[in-house]
């Protein structure tokens, strides 16, 4: 984990997750509209980089690669709580797979014991609680499984094939409709060559492949249940033009969750609309402080 001093921050720090394929550096163009958004209050930020969280489980496991979202959100609780800053609790941000370690973070917690430690909200950005019907657990494991075996494939190819590979993955990844809004900034192509000179190092392709495997919607434990019972302390983000989430946001809804809909933005609401959502995260910050609606 990295984290950027500031002797102005709040008490609370905000501990940032980002998704699959992502890397840190995704959360730049929010930290930067914080900066401007929050003025003499800006939050500390915590930025976790699951690609280094998922070694680190790798190798307390002897290089056994398992990197579920049990064990991803261990670890990542595991450093917290080293981190003296957390002491009075902290707020989570988590975009898509980053916002399901974000629940299974807060699903350990809860099951702790340990009245001195301060609380957890969550702040989940286009992320999906969880798959509850049998045959769509089953779908998406086939379909992370394949996902996974590309990966590998990458990581086994010889340096210039693992390049041309890992171009056509992030292509293929990107070329989705949830990503539409995303493809048309005026930066996506840095940003998807970043993401591919990350899976051409090989290494990087092999832990992809793990997480996306093991982390697999359909083999994780759907946490609506738990997002339902601690309401108070989640708050859903999604971006207008998002079909998927919306209609997962819209269940949230039904179901006494507070939901965000942020203008103009799809499935990467952080890089599409950040200055959008950091006044949509500072709000839910001073909402949950102040008590009010």
């Amino acid at each position: 984990m990295s984290d950027h001093h500031d002797d102005r921050h709040s008490h609370r720090p905000l501990v940032l997750i980002h998704g699959f394929l992502g890397s840190p550096d995704d959360w730049q163009p929010l930290r930067a509209a914080l900066e401007v958004e929050s003025r003499r209050n800006r939050p500390h930020c915590i930025v976790v980089d699951l690609c280094e969280i998922a070694r680190t489980v790798a190798r307390g496991l002897q290089n056994e690669r398992r990197c579920g979202l049990s064990e991803l959100a261990r670890e990542i609780s595991r450093q917290l709580a080293e981190d003296p800053r957390t002491n009075a609790g902290f707020d989570v941000i988590g975009y898509s797979m980053g916002g399901r370690i974000a629940l299974e973070l807060l699903a350990q917690r809860r099951g702790e014991i340990d009245p001195g430690r301060g609380p957890m909200r969550c702040i989940l950005v286009s992320a999906d609680p969880g798959i509850e019907e049998t045959s769509l657990r089953e779908s998406r494991v086939a379909c992370d499984e394949d996902r996974a075996r590309q990966l590998v494939a990458i990581a086994d190819a010889d340096a210039a094939t693992r390049t041309r590979m890992a171009a056509a993955f992030i292509d293929g990844w990107y070329s989705t409709a949830m990503f539409a809004m995303l493809r048309a900034t005026e930066n996506y192509q840095s940003f998807a060559d970043r993401r591919t000179v990350d899976l051409a190092r090989g290494d990087s392709a092999l832990v992809w492949a793990s997480m996306v495997s093991d982390a697999s919607p359909g083999r994780s434990i759907s946490r609506w249940d738990l997002l339902c019972d601690n309401a108070d302390m989640c708050t859903l983000v999604v971006g207008e033009a998002d079909a998927k989430y919306l209609a997962i946001a819209d269940r949230a809804h039904r179901r006494g969750i507070r939901t965000l809909r942020v203008r103009c933005a799809d499935h990467a609401v952080a890089i599409e609309q950040p200055t959008a959502l950091a006044f949509e995260v500072l709000r839910v910050r001073e909402c949950s402080t102040t008590g009010t609606p």
